[in-house]
Parts: structure tokens; C-alpha cells; sequence
């Protein structure tokens, strides 16, 4: 072998060994090498070396065109970007592992600017291979937290992203309890034979889980930072009609328990109000699975929920018969925008008994929808849907009349043991 090949050998060996160094899988404590990040969009160059972005606390923010909880978090950056200054900074980190190209990212957030009115101002990396290595992951949002000599000082959730834990790392450097230890669950442990336990918010995603163990028979149940309502739902979903069980408008919650028996946009999880069912029992059915749960969930909170019929204020279709304003069924279907962050929502072209029941999910009073109702609709909506008053405007314009009006309806009311005692007396 001559000097040059020899010379050669001993540059491609270090290369190769520094490269291999890079893209080892880091843990917290870790240190980030100070590489250079390639696929930058939302950035005064393509190309910028990590350090460019550190601050006080860079944050990482794996995501996906595709993923709701991912694009659902974007505004609360912006928030946060802004109260904490140069003091916080996100880069956005879409890897090659998402199926999302150049094109589909510029196009996401042009339509996103256009439909919302809101913008990004945080970094964007496109095609990402290197961070992807450096911190492996299964689900989305992922967020990796560095400090100021790039130092992994927190993996989290977004369940986790709050100003109360920005402001204790920020203020006093201190993390307790909030990193994100699984991106899934195990529902079944080995050689267990019964387990049921209820606890407060997990570092995961929300989630739920039947373990099946075929002929129709289950052997558990587990469910991951739910609403108390959700919990509920599923442990009369064999008792009560999913017609009214799942809308909240059809639900009697008194006072006293609105901050403990409280819905929870699952988009903008909260880790109040977020609880965990596991219940691991020898095969049974689903309906033993569910009165074992209705039990454990009434022991751990003291509440019960039964069927009432309360005369309550909803929104009719008056004079659905006499409106000229139905349209023929569209050969073309339907097209429809209601997302939480669209400005002006829509429904073109949708039947009418289908936009009925939608707006029902969303409005705080119930919707009676008229029997045997055909024909299709097109409705400009508030950008509050859950508003009575603006549906009744939306549909003004659309030539149909809906207003308030009292109805006997199948109502589900939530009660304690004490309360049902006291209304029970003479």
C-alpha cells in the first residue's frame, strides 16, 4: 500500500467514525452535536448549524401534515415564542419517516394561512434524517428540549407543553415528573390474573385498548388520559343510547361537579382532568368488562349517572316543509370545513339531516332535527359553533328558521349518592 492510499484510509476511518458518532440514539443529558441542519424552509438560509437557534430553551417539534394534536399545538408555540422571547425557541422538525414531500409542506401551510389567517414564524426542517436518528420515536408530537449548550434536558408529549412548566424550568431550571417515559402502553403484564386501578395523567398519548381474546370475550380494557365524561361514556356505552350519551348538550351536570365532570379537547390535552382506567380480568364479556368499570368509576368518585326526561330549551326547524331553500341532491357530494382554528366555516352541498346532527355535537343547546328531512343545504358558519344564537343567524340566511323552543328530551344526569337521597325524600 502507498502513502496517498494509507493517508486516504486514515481520513475515510475518522469520517466514518465521526459521522457514526452523530447519529447515535441520545438520551437526556445527553449533549446534541453541534450539527448542521440541511432542508430549511421559514429561515434566512437552506442550511444553519443547530447552535444558530439555541437560546435559553430550543425545543424540537417533531411533527406531520397529517397529524391533528401536531398542527393543533402550532398556535400555542406562537404564544409561547412571543411571551418568552429570545428566552424560547422552536424549530419545527418534519422527518423523512412522515411521507411528507416539499411541495405537500408549503402547500399545508399556505392553505393553513389562507383558511386561518395564522402564519408560522418558527423554522421549519423538511426531509430530516440526522434528528430522526438522534431521537427515535413512534408517535406524534414529539418535542426534545435543549438548553443553552444544547444539552437534552426534557423529551415530552404535548400534553406537557404548558406555561406553568416553561415558566418553573425557565425561572428555576426545575423539570419534576415531566418527561415523557413511553410513546405506548402495555395492557397486559405476564402472569397477571386481575388488576383494576384508576390513575391521574400519564406521560402518553391519549388512548384506549380492548384486549380480545376471541369468540367475542374480552380479558381487559385500558384507557390513557380520558375525560371523566369519556370514561363514563364507556361504561354505559351497553346501557345508554350513543344518541345521547356522546353529546355533551344532552348531559345534566350539577355545580358542584363541573370542575371534576369536565369534556376535554383531546387536541389541546390537559393534564387536568386526564385520567387512566386499566382493568385486567380472566375472559369475560364486554358487558361484564363495563359493569366492573361502571363499579370501579362510581367507588373512585362517587358518582352515578342515569336516564332523565327534562323539558329543555333546543333548536327546532320550524316550517321545514314550506322552505323553498333545500337543494336537489348534488351529484358531486358534499364539501365541508369546520375545524376549531378555520375562520369562516362551512357546509356546501350537505344534507340537510347531516348538518343537523353535526352542528348538534357543537352547539351548547340540542338540535331536533325534523323526521323523514331530504335535501341538501349550504351554510356560512360562526366561527363559534357551539353559539345558539349565531347557528339560528347561519340559518337565516340560508332561508330555513331555527329558534329556541322547549322540548321534552332523554337527558343524561349526573348525580352523587347524597343528592339522589335528599331529591328522594318526601
Amino acid at each position: 500500500m502507498n502513502r496517498h492510499s494509507y493517508i486516504i484510509l486514515i481520513i475515510l476511518f475518522y469520517c466514518h467514525n465521526s459521522y457514526g458518532q452523530l447519529i447515535k440514539t441520545l438520551q437526556i443529558g445527553d449533549t446534541v452535536p453541534d450539527i448542521t441542519i440541511h432542508n430549511l424552509l421559514n429561515y434566512k438560509d437552506t442550511v444553519a448549524k443547530l447552535s444558530d437557534f439555541k437560546g435559553q430553551l430550543l425545543i424540537l417539534d417533531f411533527w406531520a401534515t397529517w397529524c391533528g394534536s401536531c398542527i393543533s399545538q402550532f398556535p400555542k408555540m406562537e404564544k409561547l415564542g412571543k411571551r418568552y422571547n429570545d428566552n424560547l425557541k422552536f424549530v419545527l422538525v418534519n422527518s423523512n419517516n412522515t411521507g411528507d414531500k416539499l411541495h405537500t409542506i408549503q402547500k399545508f401551510f399556505s392553505e393553513r394561512k389562507e383558511r386561518t389567517g395564522l402564519g408560522i414564524s418558527s423554522p421549519i426542517v423538511f426531509n430530516d434524517s440526522l434528528l430522526l436518528k438522534m431521537f427515535p420515536h413512534r408517535l406524534l408530537p414529539h418535542y426534545v428540549w435543549l438548553d443553552s449548550n444544547l444539552r437534552v434536558v426534557n423529551i415530552t408529549s404535548f400534553g406537557e407543553m404548558t406555561i406553568a412548566l416553561l415558566n418553573r424550568y425557565l425561572i428555576n431550571g426545575d423539570l419534576r415528573s415531566t418527561t415523557k417515559t413511553n410513546d405506548t402502553f402495555q395492557l397486559r403484564q405476564k402472569d397477571t390474573i386481575y388488576v383494576s386501578q384508576i390513575s391521574a395523567y400519564q406521560r402518553i398519548h391519549p388512548a384506549e385498548k380492548m384486549l380480545r381474546t376471541g369468540a367475542g370475550l374480552l380479558s381487559g380494557i385500558s384507557l390513557y388520559n380520558k375525560s371523566l365524561p369519556d370514561l363514563f361514556r364507556m361504561a354505559y356505552s351497553d346501557q345508554i343510547s350513543m344518541n345521547v350519551i356522546l353529546k355533551p348538550n344532552r348531559i345534566i351536570v350539577p355545580l358542584g361537579l363541573k370542575s371534576l365532570f369536565k369534556e376535554i379537547n383531546y387536541q389541546d390535552s390537559s393534564i387536568l382532568n386526564s385520567y387512566c382506567y386499566k382493568l385486567i380480568v380472566p375472559q369475560t364479556t364486554a358487558s361484564n368488562i363495563y359493569k366492573i368499570m361502571r363499579i370501579d368509576l362510581q367507588r373512585a368518585f362517587d358518582i352515578h349517572i342515569r336516564i332523565v326526561k327534562k323539558k329543555t330549551i333546543c333548536l327546532v326547524l320550524n316550517n321545514y316543509k314550506k322552505t323553498q331553500s333545500v337543494e336537489n341532491i348534488s351529484v358531486n357530494g358534499y364539501d365541508m370545513d369546520i375545524e376549531s382554528d378555520t375562520r369562516h366555516k362551512y357546509m356546501k352541498s350537505m344534507p340537510l339531516k347531516d348538518a343537523l346532527r353535526i352542528l348538534d355535537l357543537y352547539s351548547r343547546i340540542p338540535i331536533i332535527r325534523p323526521k323523514n328531512i331530504k335535501g341538501n343545504i349550504t351554510l356560512f358558519l360562526p366561527y363559534d359553533l357551539s353559539s345558539p344564537d349565531s347557528l339560528c343567524t347561519a340559518f337565516q340566511k340560508a332561508g330555513f328558521n331555527l329558534h329556541k323552543k322547549y322540548r321534552k328530551l332523554k337527558m343524561v344526569e349526573v348525580y352523587v349518592r347524597e343528592q339522589l337521597n335528599k331529591t328522594s325524600k318526601p
